[in-house]
């Protein structure tokens, strides 16, 4: 487990040295570039032994994600807040490690990364098991995310009963009319066939779960989902993997919710900025080899 006392000297990385010298961070006072140091340090040991699809080390993509969103995302006269940037660095930590929220919250972040470092994961089995072992280990951490709401979501797809849950999607206090709208939409064109085929509970409600995702970015809040829009644009970016014909159809299902769930919503926290980079990213040379189908899943040869 990393701990403040077993961090390295600030700055004594490459990629520390680049996030700490950018203009956008040149606030960060030292305490807060440790904290920087200590989320850094505690991605790369939860995601050893873990690479993305171009074979590269998993930690390649969360230091793209950071350059995008200090260079790209972040508008020209806006500071980098550092506990945003940590719960970028974290993000796929809980969704990605068995056991990420509890070597998260051993670590004493603040409630805060916490949570946004949940609403960033998926709610898959995995996740939902985390959240119920934190009650016996940390059960400050556990009421926190109980008054977030986040149990709820979870007792959603324990029940598995989606067509209800996307029936009563409605316009709220997170989802605006036109989200709920094409949320819906979403489903019945898209995921509900994926569901009804899928041969046990558990594999269906990894698709429920990554339904009800799309419903928790379709509602987050405005700097949250900018993190999350960056760590999407890096997804789609990432040509030399996702171009593998064994992920065409992840890629489809990628260039799909950008544009019917992330654009929309980029358009409703008003960040053209935003929009335009997204945009740019679904119209990419990547995006024309999906959409022209010029590279397919492999066939089955028959023996």
């Amino acid at each position: 487990m990393t701990t403040l006392g077993s961090i390295n000297t600030v700055g004594s990385h490459p990629i520390l040295d680049t996030i700490f010298q950018h203009e956008k961070c040149s606030g960060f006072s030292e305490s807060q570039k440790q904290q920087v140091q200590k989320a850094y340090d505690l991605a790369v040991s939860l995601h050893i032994g873990q690479f993305r699809h171009n074979k590269q080390p998993y930690i390649r993509h969360i230091e793209r994600s950071i350059s995008i969103y200090l260079n790209e995302t972040l508008y020209s006269d806006e500071p980098c807040n550092h506990e945003y940037l940590m719960a970028l660095i974290l993000h796929d930590c809980i969704e990605d490690h068995p056991n990420g929220l509890q070597e998260i919250a051993s670590n004493e972040f603040d409630i805060h990364i916490i949570l946004d470092i949940l609403w960033m994961s998926e709610p898959t089995p995995s996740v939902i098991a985390q959240v119920e072992k934190i009650r016996e280990t940390n059960p400050f951490v556990w009421s926190e995310i109980y008054r977030s709401g986040f149990l709820d979501l979870y007792s959603n797809i324990e029940k598995n009963n989606p067509e209800k849950f996307v029936l009563q999607l409605t316009a709220n206090n997170r989802l605006t009319d036109t989200m709920s709208t094409s949320l819906r939409t979403l489903w019945f064109h898209f995921f509900a066939e994926k569901y009804i085929t899928q041969t046990t509970l558990e594999d269906q409600q990894e698709i429920y779960a990554e339904f009800v995702f799309l419903c928790m970015i379709a509602g987050m809040p405005r700097e949250l989902f900018r993190i999350k829009a960056t760590e999407r644009r890096d997804n789609m970016r990432d040509i030399e993997g996702l171009l593998q014909p064994s992920k065409i159809r992840s890629a489809t299902k990628t260039m799909k919710t950008t544009m019917e769930i992330y654009v929309p919503r980029a358009r409703e926290i008003w960040d053209t900025n935003l929009v335009e980079w997204l945009i740019a990213d679904k119209i990419s040379e990547f995006a024309r080899f999906v959409k022209d189908g010029l590279i397919k899943p492999p066939k089955t040869t028959s023996t």
